[in-house]
């Protein structure tokens, strides 16, 4: 089995030499002190640069032009922010804690104005109690990338 200790003597001794010339004219001491500093800025602007472009989780996301359904989870995410957000809610401090089925009651295929409509009820769990929340689906612009939706609020 050869020395790999002394394989490349040359190559050492050169390595050895660089570092003592860099180390007598200040050269390293001046590299170690910006490493210092650019290390930590760059770690910084970088964690920066991902806060601030990092994904809206709360987005809601759909297929353009695709009616989502009932039970999908962009009219879930949509109903319960309605429920949440409705001035009916804030005053007896109602919270949704889950919704539980959901299910399609009716549908309006696209007619001559363009207009497409899903009708929806979802047993939701909240807060105040049980109940059952019939709800719509309807888009908002011809080209069909803005989702509406009208819920009764139970409460």
């Amino acid at each position: 089995m050869p020395d790999t200790k002394n394989t490349h003597p040359g190559l050492i001794a050169r390595m050895r030499a660089r570092y003592a010339e860099q180390s007598a004219s200040g050269e390293l001491a001046r590299a170690r002190r910006i490493g210092a500093i650019g290390i930590p800025i760059g770690l910084l602007l970088l964690g920066g640069y991902r806060i601030l472009n990092r994904p809206d989780r709360n987005a809601i996301a759909f297929t353009v032009g695709v009616m989502p359904a009932c039970d999908s989870i962009p009219a879930r995410r949509l109903l319960r922010q309605v429920l949440e957000q409705a001035a009916a809610a804030k005053q007896p401090g109602a919270t949704v804690q889950r919704l539980g089925v959901v299910q399609e009651t009716g549908y309006v295929p696209v007619g001559a104005k363009g207009l497409e409509i899903r009708l929806c009820q979802a047993d939701a769990f909240l807060s105040v109690g049980r109940s059952d929340v019939p709800f719509t689906l309807e888009w908002t612009t011809p080209a069909k990338d803005e989702l509406w939706i009208e819920a009764e609020p139970p409460f």
